[in-house]
């Protein structure tokens, strides 16, 4: 991704740090093929994720950051979920 997409002296931490890059770029695609309007090109999602170098017309930009954050929102939800459902007792140990 270019210069001016990318910022390389941002040292926040991402809140949504540690999802495996798979996972976001699959989860992405899934919300972005939701979204009505024409969808972003394989060659823009390759880009987008640093896969592949080029140029992104801002509204495939766009519409993928707003899959990205969607995205991160779905799988923060489902690992917040995840523990609460590997932690309730089984049958077998109910009172």
């Amino acid at each position: 991704m270019c210069e001016d997409c990318d910022d390389y002296d941002d040292d926040v931490q991402d809140p949504h740090a540690g999802f495996a890059l798979d996972d976001i770029i699959d989860a992405a695609r899934f919300v972005e093929a939701e979204l009505p309007g024409p969808a972003v090109s394989e060659d823009a999602w390759a880009v987008y994720f640093g896969r592949k170098g080029g140029c992104i017309d801002s509204r495939s930009f766009e519409r993928m950051e707003r899959s990205r954050e969607a995205a991160l929102v779905l799988l923060t939800t489902m690992r917040q979920r995840a523990p609460r459902a590997a932690q309730s007792p089984s049958p077998a140990h109910a009172s």
